[in-house]
């Protein structure tokens, strides 16, 4: 694989971006303190530490898209995973181009490598390699000349979470070759790139935490020494980063958001039938395709995002607008006493406009739940609901975004406050 140029100047102030997507401040604080994560311990011990809040809602398509922007999701356009097209029910999956605000590498000689949402590649000065979700390979890379070189290595933009739900062997398998894979693409265009800036997110973090985040705090558990060995793994390759920079450089280590053990699933849509809230068309509702919109007044998508069905924003509008403060006030009494086994399912209950900022804030939903920790808010889960209409269930996930135990290791000339949020990123880097 033949090499471009190699980056000897390191006398420049240069900007190394290392994301740890998922993994949160409390994984980080334990790993490092008891000896586990030795390379991030020392950078530790010569930066600033500290708890960083993370998106509504918490997850990565959105978190990411506010790290690179500096934006709120009613400002860069991005809800979710996925969205409800305007004035319409159609589902679809929003993608770069949809980002409606500036990336904080325009301008800059940079390397990007695997940030969520950025499929597909567009041009910059520099690299660009796209994460999940990357559907085709000619479209997430960024020059295309690269193209041959990430085949070589056998470059795969994600794991197969798949496997997980057939073996957890063949789910460790390729975890180790799509993270190996990984590095062998940083170490390549660490040394192959002339750069200012260098942005690498490993996801794998991420999927990991989802099947065994009940590992953490169980030793004793059968893949205990395997999920601790894979951020040993990350911490060696942050460590040999680390070892190549210069005092004139800056580090920044972050997640997206955090991570707590999962107990159930809860189904929100149902629950939402069950309150006369929502209607259905079939009698085991498994996809948004099922809903009523005709006869239902509220429907969720995941994460927990509630659109109220009103008149002025969808063509099926059950609810006038006059009667929307009340259907939205009979959701938050609702929501803030619903319980499941003794315990309340809902932590926080926020409303658009407290939320949300900017010109596509309308585009957002009305209300976002955020489920207590142990509970997954859900709009759907086709296991749960396929075996007898249930409101709650269990996969073989053990983890579960949170919002609040995100984390920033930040070796720079700036004093950071404590608590930080994900959305001051932008502005910290320019």
């Amino acid at each position: 694989m033949a090499l471009r140029q190699f980056n000897t100047d390191k006398n420049n102030k240069r900007l190394i971006i290392i994301g740890l997507d998922g993994v949160p401040y409390s994984l980080i604080q334990k790993y490092t303190s008891i000896g586990l994560m030795p390379n991030l311990r020392q950078l530790i011990e010569e930066s600033q530490f500290i708890r960083m809040q993370s998106s509504i809602p918490d997850v990565s398509s959105v978190a990411w898209s506010s790290i690179i922007t500096g934006k709120n999701p009613g400002e860069h356009g991005i809800f979710g995973f996925t969205e409800i097209e305007p004035c319409s029910y159609q589902y679809r999956y929003p993608n770069f181009n949809d980002l409606k605000a500036r990336p904080f590498w325009e301008g800059k000689k940079a390397v990007i490598i695997n940030v969520p949402q950025t499929y597909p590649a567009k041009q910059l000065d520099g690299v660009l390699i796209s994460g999940f979700i990357a559907l085709e390979l000619g479209k997430a890379v960024y020059p295309s000349s690269l193209i041959s070189d990430l085949q070589k290595i056998k470059y795969r933009f994600d794991v197969n979470a798949d496997l997980g739900h057939q073996s957890m062997d063949l789910f460790f398998k390729d975890l180790d070759i799509t993270l190996e894979n990984r590095i062998k693409c940083i170490d390549f265009l660490w040394e192959s790139e002339s750069w200012e800036l260098f942005m690498s997110v490993f996801t794998e973090t991420d999927r990991i935490n989802h099947f065994l985040f009940d590992v953490f705090d169980d030793d004793e558990h059968p893949y205990a020494e395997i999920f601790k060995k894979y951020y040993c793994r990350i911490d060696q390759q942050i460590g040999k980063l680390i070892s190549e920079i210069s005092d004139n450089d800056t580090i920044i280590v972050l997640s997206d958001h955090g991570f707590c053990k999962l107990d159930y699933e809860i189904y929100v849509n149902k629950l939402l039938e069950r309150e006369g809230f929502l209607k259905f068309k079939t009698h085991l509702p498994q996809k948004f395709d099922d809903i009523d919109s005709k006869n239902s007044a509220v429907f969720v998508i995941d994460p927990g995002r509630i659109y109220i069905n009103s008149r002025d924003r969808f063509p099926n509008g059950k609810i006038s607008i006059s009667d929307k403060i009340k259907v939205q006030n009979d959701l938050i009494s609702f929501f803030s006493s619903e319980k499941f086994m003794s315990n309340k399912i809902v932590n926080k209950i926020f409303l658009n406009e407290e939320i949300f900022k900017g010109e596509y804030s309308k585009n957002g939903p009305d209300m976002v739940i955020s489920g207590n920790n142990g509970f997954d808010l859900k709009g759907f889960g086709l296991e749960g609901l396929a075996s007898g209409n249930s409101f709650y269930g269990k996969r073989i996930f053990s983890g579960m975004h949170t919002r609040d135990n995100a984390f920033i290791i930040y070796r720079g000339p700036q004093e950071l406050s404590s608590p930080y949020h994900i959305e001051n990123i932008a502005s910290l880097v320019l």
